[in-house]
């Protein structure tokens, strides 16, 4: 085995390794590789994440917004009623940000997150707002609810996905 005489040194190997797992898990769940394009066909692509935000009243009723991260690294919002949207904006989404939100679904213990019951009042009562995810995984689909769970917003699942939300609004999303 190899030794580092410097931290920096090792850190690199670290990125370096991270970004094999990133691009492995890319190809495992996407079955490509990152660049290549992906053929058009009628079926819209399957999503990778939904982040329903319910709450609050809206001028058409209780306050619904949807972002949607696909597997082929485009993104939608989508606010209003499911039936009904008042607004709908689609965008790509950042290639770096795409391969670290995949490799952060792929390696996070959701059941650690589960193990932690939310024991307040949902924010709802309160005309506060619910988060409710839905990530597809390897290992099948998980869901996650704010009001069930305590979601820690500092880990780095969900800093990602607030960035990928983030970037959603300045890129035209609702």
């Amino acid at each position: 085995m190899m030794t580092f005489p410097h931290a920096s040194c090792e850190a690199g190997r670290v990125r370096i390794y991270r970004r094999i797992i990133i691009l492995f898990c890319w190809t495992v769940l996407l079955g490509t590789a990152p660049g290549r394009a992906q053929e058009k066909t009628a079926t819209p692509p399957k999503a990778l994440l939904q982040v329903r935000n319910v709450g609050g009243m809206c001028s058409y009723g209780q306050c619904r917004t949807t972002l949607s991260v696909y597997q082929d690294g485009t993104g939608s919002v989508q606010e209003g009623p499911p039936e009904k949207p008042v607004r709908e904006r689609s965008f790509e989404i950042d290639q770096q940000d795409f391969m670290e939100l995949i490799w952060l679904i792929e390696t996070t213990d959701f059941e650690s997150i589960r193990a932690t019951k939310f024991t307040g009042t949902c924010p709802t009562a309160y005309d506060g707002a619910q988060f409710i995810y839905a990530f597809s995984t390897n290992r099948g689909k998980v869901l996650l609810d704010s009001c069930q769970n305590v979601i820690d917003p500092d880990s780095d699942l969900f800093k990602i996905i607030h960035n990928i939300q983030i970037k959603s609004y300045s890129a035209g999303g609702a």
